[in-house]
């Protein structure tokens, strides 16, 4: 996490700067006010050796869901007078290690005719998996 500190109680035209050494959210997960553990917060500047610092070690921040797209392919089939058709999902944008899965409850050709480069209508898609 990025944290950015402020100080109050300086002295008008002293120079003093806050820092930290690292920011951490408690888990990786989205989700709203979430606990990040601020670490190594010091002072420094020409004028800091005058002040000593008291602080919270933790604030609270926001994790958003990442956007991905379920891209969806289907099968090609001889005729045998249905609709039903044989669809494949992928997902894009997907973090590396992450465990997410698309399915779907149906999918079908718009009629039930032969043909070539039929629309097929997917239904009830949906992800799920550990870091769903």
């Amino acid at each position: 996490a990025i944290v950015n500190g402020t100080l109050a109680g300086i002295i008008s035209g002293d120079t003093v700067t806050v820092s930290n050494t690292s920011a951490n959210f408690t888990d990786k997960n989205a989700g709203e006010n979430k606990t990040v553990n601020i670490a190594g917060i010091s002072i420094s500047g020409t004028d800091s050796g005058n002040y000593t610092i008291s602080s919270d070690t933790t604030t609270t921040a926001d994790i958003t869901k990442k956007d991905i797209t379920a891209n969806y392919t289907a099968n090609n089939k001889v005729y045998d007078g249905t609709t039903d058709a044989i669809v494949n999902g992928t997902l894009a944008g997907i973090i590396s290690g992450d465990t997410v899965t698309v399915s779907n409850t149906s999918a079908n050709f718009t009629d039930k005719n032969a043909g070539e480069n039929k629309t097929v209508n997917i239904a009830g898609i949906s992800i799920s998996g550990t870091d769903s």
